[in-house]
């Protein structure tokens, strides 16, 4: 029969070596941040630790460039962070420049850490 454990917090870890201490601290989570609409206007998304894609929701046509890439009706447009494996940190995605001169509706998604001073309100 499985075992039941109950889950609870992390306890504070101390390792001695001699005279060395090492204290280490329980890891912590936190939940992803998301936000999804539709938009109808020019933005600029922060170079950050997040994802994004962007699709043309506007039948009636017309064009929205994302960082001078035209975006047709029905076309799309995704980044999102990544880990570099060589050195073992965050390549952020770089700023993304949405430019709708014309009003045209698009479909957005942005998801992103917890940790981020990225603010959906401001969109």
């Amino acid at each position: 029969m499985p075992e039941m454990r109950k889950e609870g917090a992390a306890a504070m870890i101390n390792v001695a070596l001699d005279n060395i201490a090492v204290n280490v601290a329980p890891v912590t989570a936190g939940v992803q941040k998301q936000f999804r609409g539709d938009r109808n206007g020019s933005l600029t998304l922060p170079a950050g630790a997040y994802s994004v894609y962007l699709r043309h929701a506007d039948p009636t046509g017309g064009q929205i460039t994302v960082n001078g890439e035209a975006i047709a009706y029905g076309g799309s447009f995704a980044k999102e962070a990544q880990t570099d494996r060589v050195n073992l940190k965050q390549d952020f995605v770089p700023e993304v420049i949405i430019n709708n001169p014309d009003g045209k509706t698009f479909w957005l998604d942005v998801a992103y850490p917890s940790s981020s001073t990225f603010n959906p309100n401001t969109i």
